[in-house]
């Protein structure tokens, strides 16, 4: 698997430490590594090391934050399969990507070795993922089950939300009779010690795997520029070796950066989050595919090069952010030959994207040696990590979602005492902050014939607020839409009545809200279209019981205006509030 994504064959402690780990059936393992060391590999190998012989667990379940990440883990275990196969004996496994879709049918993460994200993992395991509860498949599935989950730290929110649930959805996964591997290089001690806690009073067995080997890389050099901002100071490229990162804190900034650079005459790639699923991913393959091309680029990006992003940067440029985001950026640089990361820090830097108070205590601790150190010793980036995720800057954060917090914890707690059992009026309470408190708007851009259809076919049915119509869409378009050009727009529960222009659309004179949606109908699938004002009333669905609750399972026409081309170049969904 190493030597088949152009490695060296090197022999890590940390993964005979590991294996026996999971030799004696711990429930929980907690392996901290660095980036690059071989945390996926030293992870999946037991598993299909078991499949040649007899199976210890009856399939392998991948978590990872993002579906970005999700699809090219895919790809990279689908590649580790076919080698082992060429060089040992034939490996007939079912390797299935499930990210939550939207499909007809009904998944309950069926496959061998089956590759998700975290929020399809858990709204599957505790039956929300479809209407009804479906428990007794996803958590018989489970049950047999190796668990891994992945970049953890991608989960961190400007509250301690996420974070603050992960113990307890890992302890119920374990409880279920999963044995479950958490895996990170930055992985901060009060969320380790609340899983110690939890996991004690379950009475199951947890252990700590953390490597004391290096990966070999080269040697970092950590700078720090402040009062200037990163746009400013963009010709100092000229002067650093290629091929160079740079990490923006917004999409805005991004853009921004990727246009001044391409002025300047260097090849260079943008990526983020509001891309079309397809141009995304055909922009973040050529790392695998096309490393020679990419000597001479300057690759611009926001958070999504946290993770994921396996490729060796000689430079690297990124905006200050909180430390543990820090170090992931860094960690991208340097990967086998010396290289050069410059922090750019300045007034407003992060300003709406994280909590002011950890950039404030990341700036105090701040040491430069130190963070040259933290990408290939996992002791170093511990110390930094935890120096600034100290209780009080954590009970700082929770405040305002406190309430929010405990219904959610309360249920998670008796979930396998009473919670199991209870009606489904628990779907109102729980299921839409199962995880994230923010939501997570799912987009598609439709092109020009389709949404001129779509606007013609509501300007003739639309009468009454929240109306539903076929379209005349055919679902095999449907569904290539979703694989091809989905993107997500994440906002805050408090944002929900705020305008966003980028999902508004004019039809008689009016800005309306347009979903799809698919259902069978006299054996046929029929693509819909609804038309609401507002967002909140597209994405409120009305309860049997009465009431209502928030369905995250809907698909926003995008507004084309809004996805920005420019010289045949996609730059995506840059403003969606104006």
């Amino acid at each position: 698997m190493v030597e088949d994504r152009g490695r060296s064959l090197i022999k890590f402690h940390f993964f005979e430490d590991l294996w026996r780990a999971l030799d004696e059936d711990n429930d929980i393992v907690i392996l901290r590594a660095p980036t690059g060391a071989g945390k996926t590999e030293a992870a999946i190998t037991p598993y299909f090391t078991s499949a040649f012989t007899w199976r210890k667990w009856l399939s392998l379940v991948y978590a990872l934050p993002t579906r970005s990440l999700v699809s090219n883990m895919h790809s990279r275990i689908c590649r580790a399969c076919k080698s082992i196969s060429l060089r040992l004996k034939p490996l007939i496994l079912t390797i299935l990507l499930d990210y939550g879709g939207f499909s007809i049918c009904k998944s309950f993460l069926e496959g061998d070795v089956v590759l998700t994200t975290y929020d399809t993992l858990f709204y599957t395991a505790y039956g929300f993922r479809v209407y009804g509860h479906h428990l007794l498949l996803p958590l018989g599935k489970l049950s047999c089950s190796l668990v891994i989950l992945d970049e953890v730290q991608l989960l961190q929110d400007s509250n301690w939300y996420s974070m603050a649930l992960i113990p307890y959805h890992i302890v119920n996964l374990a409880s279920s009779g999963a044995q479950v591997i958490l895996m990170t290089a930055t992985l901060p001690q009060p969320l380790l010690e609340e899983l110690k806690n939890i996991s004690h009073r379950f009475n199951l067995k947890l252990v700590e795997v953390t490597s004391s080997d290096k990966p070999r890389r080269g040697l970092l050099k950590v700078e720090e520029i402040r009062h200037k901002k990163l746009i400013d100071d963009i010709n100092t490229l000229h002067s650093l070796k290629l091929p160079a990162l740079i990490v923006c804190n917004t999409v805005k900034k991004a853009v921004k950066t990727y246009q001044k650079i391409k002025e300047m005459g260097f090849n260079a790639e943008l990526l983020h989050s509001r891309l079309k699923l397809s141009t995304r991913k055909n922009r973040e393959t050529k790392f695998e595919k096309e490393p020679e091309r990419l000597k001479d680029y300057v690759v611009v990006a926001t958070q999504v090069v946290e993770a994921g992003v396996d490729y060796d940067f000689k430079s690297i440029l990124t905006e200050i952010a909180p430390i543990d985001a820090l170090i992931q950026r860094l960690g991208r640089c340097a990967r086998r030959e010396d290289g050069v990361a410059i922090i750019y820090d300045y007034d407003d830097v992060a300003r709406g994207v994280y909590p002011n108070i950890l950039i404030e205590r990341t700036r105090k601790i701040v040491n430069l040696n130190d963070l040259s150190k933290s990408v290939a010793d996992v002791n170093v980036a511990t110390e930094l990590v935890n120096s600034v995720y100290v209780k009080d800057v954590i009970r700082e954060l929770q405040m305002k979602v406190e309430n929010d917090l405990n219904a959610v914890i309360s249920y998670l707690k008796r979930f396998w005492s009473e919670a199991i059992f209870m009606k489904r009026d628990l779907y109102y309470k729980a299921s839409t902050s199962l995880l994230r408190l923010g939501i997570e708007i799912k987009c598609v851009l439709v092109d020009h014939d389709d949404y001129l259809n779509i606007l013609g076919t509501l300007k003739n049915a639309l009468k009454n607020q929240g109306i539903t119509t076929p379209i005349s869409m055919d679902s095999t378009k449907f569904h290539e839409y979703l694989e091809k050009s989905m993107l997500s727009i994440s906002i805050n529960q408090d944002s929900l009545w705020r305008r966003i222009p980028a999902l508004e659309h004019l039809i008689n004179g009016k800005s309306i809200y347009i979903s799809l949606s698919i259902a069978k109908e006299n054996e046929k699938s029929q693509v819909y279209a609804k038309a609401c004002d507002t967002l909140v009333d597209a994405i409120k669905l009305k309860s049997k019981r009465g009431g209502s609750f928030i369905s995250l399972c809907q698909i926003f026409v995008i507004n084309p205006q809004y996805y920005e081309v420019k010289d045949d170049y996609e730059l995506g969904v840059v403003r969606v509030y104006d």
